[in-house]
């Protein structure tokens, strides 16, 4: 076990709350265009290469979670049925653990309706955000249990896509943004550089060393969601998380007009 998993667990045993542990679930969905290969759309033909991809993608994922401190035997492979039931329980938290499993036939979300800053789902309401800035600091073992804290039941959800650049792709993004730190930093002789300044120059420093190894970037997003029984709880949890967000020096953007898109892009291959 490399040496910063075992401190991350220290860390996260000696927090005074670890005997009423945060309920804390992790999934890895890894997908495929099946159009950028080429495949032909016959039914047929495609489940053969998801098959063939899916043995691809377990024998490289795998590896990787374990090299990461995961423990091989706590790394579990869903199915459809699995997908299906885990969307339908996010979706529905107040019935989680009451509920049966989803049948192949029945709706994994049943969404009331969309406004404009939320979705109201069968049993609770939900609020999405773009994250446009990650903590710029280590961060200890649990830190998100910071951000929900309270006496109100409350659930969120934290959603990464990253999608694989060409290194070519990877090579003009870089060359772009430094062409554009240079500049600003020729304006800004005549002043001291911000915090931000400084960590996106520390930021194209590092993505500098990692093209010299030949590891192209990716494209990445964030997004969370937060969840609660009605508004009013909503609008509570919204103001609190933001308070404690910007201790860690997370920053967030509003999605007004698409709450639906990205709540069906936080959940487990959408809805």
């Amino acid at each position: 076990m490399p040496d910063w998993v075992r401190k991350d667990i220290a860390e996260l045993w000696r927090l005074p709350a670890v005997l009423t542990p945060m309920g804390d679930e992790t999934y890895v969905s890894v997908s495929v265009d099946a159009d950028r290969l080429g495949v032909r759309r016959s039914r047929g033909e495609r489940a053969d290469v998801g098959d063939a991809l899916g043995g691809l993608v377990r024998s490289l994922i795998a590896p990787g979670l374990a090299a990461c401190g995961c423990r091989p035997g706590t790394i579990r492979w869903c199915g459809v049925d699995d997908l299906r039931d885990v969307v339908a329980r996010v979706a529905d938290p107040a019935h989680a653990h009451a509920r049966p499993r989803v049948g192949r036939d029945e709706p994994t979300v049943t969404y009331m309706s969309e406004e404009a800053d939320m979705v109201t789902l069968e049993s609770c309401v939900a609020r999405s955000f773009l994250v446009i800035q990650w903590p710029d600091r280590p961060v200890p073992a649990g830190w998100t249990r910071t951000l929900l804290s309270d006496r109100e039941s409350r659930m969120m959800g934290v959603c990464h896509v990253w999608r694989p650049m060409t290194m070519a792709k990877s090579e003009h993004d870089l060359a772009n943004r430094e062409a554009s730190i240079e500049q600003r930093a020729r304006a800004s002789d005549l002043r001291r550089r911000s915090r931000d300044e400084r960590r996106e120059e520390d930021e194209q420093r590092q993505r500098a060393r990692e093209q010299e190894a030949n590891w192209p970037d990716t494209d990445h997003q964030g997004y969370v969601t937060l969840f609660a029984p009605d508004r009013e709880s909503l609008d509570r949890f919204d103001a609190d998380f933001r308070a404690k967000a910007r201790a860690w020096h997370l920053r967030f953007a509003n999605l007004r007009g698409q709450q639906l898109a990205a709540l069906q892009t936080i959940l487990p291959l959408g809805a």
